[in-house]
Formats: structure tokens, C-alpha cells, sequence
């Protein structure tokens, strides 16, 4: 009989976390990205320019309508939100409610000075006041 033995290295639960919740969001963000009327036509798409934008990781402060998102590496992100901007972060249907700590995955349009204003935010709490 064989033995495997485990150990627990601190960390690698969030890690395994991160890995599940972040196949979650891809999953449900292609879901919703793919709603009827959710892309342009070709009419108006050869007139429309495309600057997708991007991030995925730890919100480090909300103001009610910009976020700061910090992911993996350290790099950390702006994002700006509108009236339009969807909110998908359990315990949080606005983007006020969003807390610190809590970690998201942002799509949306890059801007110019590489800040993003969202259309998406999806992500999960981290816990009480983000802690």
C-alpha cells in the first residue's frame, strides 16, 4: 500500500481558491457575453473601434465610481464605472458595495491613459470589510 503525504504549505488554499473562483468568472463571463444583442452588428462594427480591457485581481480601494485593482504581479489598475456598468460580486449588486480586499475580474474598454472604464465587474467577497 502506498502513502501519499500531504502538507499544507500556507497559501495554497487561496491559491487553489483564486485558480477555481477565476475559472468561474471566465466561464460565466462568456456565458453573458454571449447574450443575444450583446455584439454589435456588422454595420455598426466597421465603424465602432474596439479597445478591449482587462484585469483580474484585488480591489485596494472604491470610491463609488473608480476602483484601484491590484492584480498578481503588483500592477495595479484603474477603473472607472458608469451608470452601465454591470455588477456581478457576490453581496454586491453596486458597484458602492464592492469592499475592499474583494477580488474581481473587469472587462470593459481601455482608454487612452490605460485606465478601463467597465461594462463587467464579477468577482467575489473575500469577507467581512474585505479582510
Amino acid at each position: 500500500m502506498v502513502e501519499l503525504a500531504l502538507t499544507h504549505r500556507p497559501g495554497n488554499g487561496v491559491i487553489i481558491t483564486a485558480a477555481v473562483v477565476v475559472a468561474g468568472l471566465l466561464m460565466l463571463s462568456c456565458l453573458l457575453l454571449a447574450r443575444p444583442g450583446s455584439h454589435p452588428t456588422a454595420a455598426s462594427a466597421a465603424t465602432v473601434q474596439v479597445n478591449r480591457g482587462f484585469t483580474l485581481g484585488s480591489v485596494k480601494a472604491n470610491d463609488g465610481k473608480t476602483l484601484q485593482v491590484q492584480d498578481a504581479l503588483g500592477a495595479v489598475s484603474t477603473i472607472h464605472t458608469t451608470a452601465d456598468t454591470e455588477v456581478l460580486v457576490l453581496l454586491a449588486t453596486r458597484v458602492t458595495d464592492i469592499p475592499k480586499g474583494a477580488w474581481i475580474m473587469v472587462h470593459g474598454n481601455r482608454e487612452t491613459d490605460g485606465s478601463i472604464t467597465a461594462n463587467l465587474i464579477m468577482g467575489i467577497e473575500t469577507g467581512p470589510g474585505g479582510k
